[in-house]
Order: structure tokens, then sequence, then C-alpha cells
């Protein structure tokens, strides 16, 4: 989630967020959608390392200043980048998506784990600082 006012642009030819401040100031940031690609990707790692398999994951950035413009060059932002407003109707969107999936995970999950679950938190993991990109 970023707070941010004025203008941000998505720069995707550099991987970088350009923050207009209303003052007119402009300021460089690391993209947060490579950053919460990052953090998936972790977090995927981890699953995987809890044995936790199939389990969907999806990215958002959320702008929580109602005030703020977004632009970006890229159009298909819309999918990635969303209001804070937005946020309970993205969340539908995903449990549509994904309504029978976790339905499956959670009941094979359950029925074949039922004790692996006290025991997930209690191994520590530490991911990797392998890059996400290819």
């Amino acid at each position: 989630m970023k707070n941010m006012a004025g203008e941000i642009y998505f720069d995707n030819t550099f991987n970088q967020l350009i923050r207009t401040n209303p003052d007119g100031k402009t300021e460089a940031f690391d993209d947060p959608i490579l950053q919460v690609n990052q953090q998936r990707q972790q977090l995927v790692e981890w699953l995987k390392f809890k044995k936790i398999i199939n389990l969907p994951v999806e990215i958002l950035v959320v702008s929580a200043n109602s005030s703020t413009i977004i632009r970006a060059e890229n159009r298909d932002i819309h999918r990635k980048v969303i209001r804070k407003d937005s946020i309970l109707i993205k969340i539908a969107e995903f449990k549509e998506k994904y309504e029978k999936n976790i339905y499956y995970i959670a009941r094979r999950t359950y029925t074949i784990y039922p004790k692996y679950f006290g025991k997930l938190w209690s191994t520590p993991y530490h991911p990797s600082n392998r890059s996400i990109l290819p």
C-alpha cells in the first residue's frame, strides 16, 4: 500500500515510480510492482518450503491517498495498481477466480495434514537473495 500525494507515474522503461508533489518537486522511487513481485516470489518459496502447494498468490499495489493521480505508460497497469476504494471489488474478483481451487486445496490439505498446521510456524524460513527476474 502506498500513501503518496500528488501525481505518480509508473515508468516501465526504467522500473521506477516517479512522484510529482503538489509543489512541483519530482522524486524517483523503486517500482512498487517489482517490490510486490519479489515479495510474492518469497511467499511462494516459503509455501513450497512448508509443502503447501498450488495456493494462488496474486499481487496488488494499492494507492491509499484518494487525491493521488495515477499515470502509467502500460495500459495493463490497472490489473496490478488500484485505489483503496477498489480493494473489496478486487478481492471479490480473486475469490470468484479461485473459489473452486481454494476449496479443493483447503479440503485436501486439512484432510491429509491435520497435525501439520500446528507445526507450520515453528520452522524458520530464510528466503534466498536470488533475483526473481530470469
